[in-house]
């Protein structure tokens, strides 16, 4: 797997001052596939990379090849596709936060 990338996704986590717990919660996921993507041993998706940039500014060139800075400082201006692609990540990661804290009423409710 990507070794490169799952060691710039640690950097870029501890220089955010996250934990791979805010990291999991901010993209819908579990801790544990988090670190699974920083040791290498899962593919690391491109949506997760689009949510820490369109989240945190991360720099696509940074993540995939190792140049130019860590962040952004300014996003290039946005287009309607460019919106759409942004808002369609927001909503899958939403999604996904949803889907667990449905799972998690569910298992409250049994337990009553």
């Amino acid at each position: 797997m990507k070794v490169d990338e799952g060691n710039r996704l640690k950097l870029f986590i501890e220089r955010e001052n996250l934990t791979q717990n805010d990291v999991a919660v901010m993209l819908g996921k579990q801790q544990s596939q988090i670190s699974k993507y920083i040791s290498g041993a899962l593919f690391i998706p491109l949506e997760v990379v689009k949510t820490l940039h369109i989240e945190r500014n991360l720099n696509y060139s940074w993540f995939f090849h190792g140049t130019g800075p860590m962040k952004v400082k300014d996003k290039a201006k946005a287009t309607l596709v460019t919106d759409i692609v942004d808002l369609n990540a927001k909503i899958g990661a939403l999604e996904a936060q949803v889907n667990k804290l449905r799972g998690l009423v569910d298992i409250l409710l049994k337990d009553r």
